[in-house]
């Protein structure tokens, strides 16, 4: 006997319906055990997963930005805005699309793994051929890396600040005035060009 209907059985022995035997007693006492059951079974999934209720406003476009972003994502909007947030506060992406980002990952594993095994057969005893497999494997190993950080791990925008102000010391004067007369009505004025870490 299943724990449920063990958990029925006493209820309905200890409630002394099963004594009177009523079917429609019994089919009422069934229909509320399965209430109290269902509601501590709530409680006790909350306990462990609690839930949290948040509201977009249509107003100000919100809900507009959420659902377009969560399409765009190929996720649904529960799983994206959760998604979103734990990426957010572990300075990760959200990916746009994972396949896309699976694809380019296998790629540059097969190359990986090709290029190793070239090198470890070394049928040949081309010294040169032997140096340039091994330093087009870097290149990929490098490659993998590279697109892992672009995709998954964001630069911060301090770390493109501080890169562009290296670059073109000049920028700090604009970026004050940015700062300053910044109005949350208007569009950036940003004439510079500040472009994403190579």
């Amino acid at each position: 006997m299943s724990k449920r209907r063990k958990g029925l059985f006493e209820y309905l022995e200890n409630a002394g319906i099963l004594e009177r035997n009523d079917a429609e007693e019994i089919r009422l006492a069934k229909i509320s055990y399965r209430r109290e059951y269902q509601k501590r079974h709530k409680q006790s999934q909350r306990r462990k997963r609690p839930e949290y209720t948040i509201s977009f406003s249509i107003q100000n476009g919100d809900l507009d930005r959420v659902q377009i972003a969560s399409k765009r994502h190929k996720r649904p909007v529960s799983e994206f805005v959760k998604f979103a947030v734990l990426a957010y506060i572990s300075d990760t992406f959200v990916v746009p699309d994972r396949a896309v980002l699976a694809e380019v990952h296998l790629m540059t594993a097969d190359c990986l793994n090709f290029i190793q095994k070239i090198v470890s057969q070394k049928t040949s005893y081309d010294f040169e051929q032997t140096k340039r497999f091994e330093e087009i494997e870097k290149k990929i190993s490098t490659l993998e890396e590279n697109l892992n950080a672009l995709f998954c791990r964001p630069v911060k925008i301090e770390k493109y600040i501080f890169e562009a102000l290296k670059k073109n010391p000049s920028l700090k004067q604009e970026i004050q005035d940015l700062l300053t007369n910044y109005d949350s009505k208007t569009a950036f004025p940003f004439t510079s060009d500040i472009r994403p870490i190579a």
